[in-house]
């Protein structure tokens, strides 16, 4: 069949609707955690990812790992489908010429969940450590540097095992980046 999705607003679609739209931004991936929601269900959906996109992100993987046999969410296919749905649910006027990457603040949260804790440890811009996300422009992605925090040194020496950084776009249409990492041996950061 055609993809009727393009001509009615996204709160009506039905299931198929949504996966026609996943499937033709090639967020694959994505389709089996969303294949029984409807539109109303998919804006839900992306509104819960917008206010815990890392806890979210891990719940989502869980959930293709328990199902499918240890399958998992790449992290770039996330953030794509989160950008995806942003650029759908509020898409910038072609007229409007497009905001310069480096007027736009950075704002960025780093999370790092410590072994022996298990909340999350908010970590100040005095640490030390270097950030990368990957970026996407349209279709094409690569590695580029978003910061590096300036090096100090703390008298509190803390072990992690994992590091989530999530920066939201700063206007709309720029990328989210979410950077997860386990680390295989346990860091010590000063």
């Amino acid at each position: 069949g055609v993809s009727t999705y393009h001509n009615i607003p996204i709160n009506a679609w039905k299931r198929n609707d949504v996966l026609d739209f996943l499937f033709d931004s090639c967020l694959y991936a994505m389709m089996p955690l969303c294949e029984s929601m409807s539109g109303k269900a998919l804006i839900r959906f992306f509104r819960m990812c917008q206010e815990k996109p890392s806890r979210l992100y891990g719940q989502l993987n869980e959930e293709l790992r328990v199902r499918f046999k240890g399958i998992t969410l790449p992290m770039g296919v996330y953030t794509e489908f989160l950008t995806e749905m942003d650029s759908l649910l509020n898409p910038e006027p072609e007229t409007t010429p497009q905001a310069s990457f480096s007027t736009q603040p950075i704002v960025e949260r780093v999370m790092l969940r410590s072994r022996a804790q298990q909340q999350p440890i908010q970590i100040p811009a005095s640490s030390r450590f270097s950030t990368y996300s990957t970026a996407s422009q349209g279709r094409s992605r690569s590695l580029i540097p978003l910061r590096t925090i300036e090096e100090t040194r703390n008298t509190d020496e803390k072990r992690f095992s994992e590091r989530v950084i999530f920066r939201p776009p700063s206007s709309s249409g720029r990328p989210y980046s979410l950077i997860v990492e386990s680390l295989d041996k346990i860091s010590t950061f000063l």
